[in-house]
C-alpha cells in the first residue's frame, strides 16, 4: 500500500515559505531563531518596566534580570522575572518563578524587559549558554553555538 506524502510534502513545503519555519511564532522556539525579536519595543530598563505596572496596575513585564549579592561583587544571578504591582506595598517590584536557594538579598543591577515570558525565558537561556552553563531550553543549543 502507498502511502500518499505529496499533500504532506506540499503542506511542509507551504508553512516553511510562508513563516521561515516549523516553529510557532511566539514559542521559545520561535524566539529562539528570532532572538533579535525578544525585546519590548517600548520599555527598556527596570524603571521603565516599573513606571508602566504603576500605571497599569494589571499587567505584567516579564524580562531577564541580572543580579548580585549585596554586599559583595562576587557573585552574581542571571533569571527570568517579572515586574508587577503589589497593592501592599503600592508600588511595582520585580520578582522571580522561585526563590533563590541562596538567603542572602540580591541587588537588581539590570532588568531587560521582553515582549512575553517566552522571550524572557529565551533570552536567559541564550545569556547563560553564552556564558557556558548548561540546562538551558534545547532548540538554543543549536542556534547559539
Amino acid at each position: 500500500m502507498k502511502i500518499a506524502t505529496a499533500s504532506f510534502d506540499n503542506r511542509v513545503k507551504a508553512t516553511m515559505a510562508f513563516n521561515g519555519t516549523f516553529s510557532k511564532p511566539g514559542s521559545r522556539s520561535w524566539y529562539a531563531e528570532n532572538l533579535s525579536l525578544v525585546l519590548h519595543e517600548n520599555l527598556f530598563s527596570y524603571k521603565d518596566a516599573q513606571e508602566y505596572c504603576n500605571k497599569n496596575k494589571k499587567e505584567k513585564v516579564y524580562g531577564v534580570y541580572l543580579r548580585h549579592v549585596m554586599g559583595q561583587n562576587k557573585k552574581g544571578k542571571i533569571g527570568k522575572g517579572v515586574v508587577y504591582y503589589l497593592e501592599g506595598r503600592g508600588k511595582s517590584i520585580l520578582t522571580r518563578d522561585h526563590t533563590s536557594a541562596d538567603e542572602n538579598p540580591l541587588e537588581t543591577d539590570v532588568f531587560i524587559p521582553c515582549k512575553d515570558e517566552s522571550a524572557a525565558l529565551t533570552l536567559e537561556g541564550a545569556i547563560l549558554r553564552f556564558l557556558g552553563k548548561d540546562g538551558v531550553h534545547k532548540s538554543l543549543i543549536t542556534r547559539i553555538i
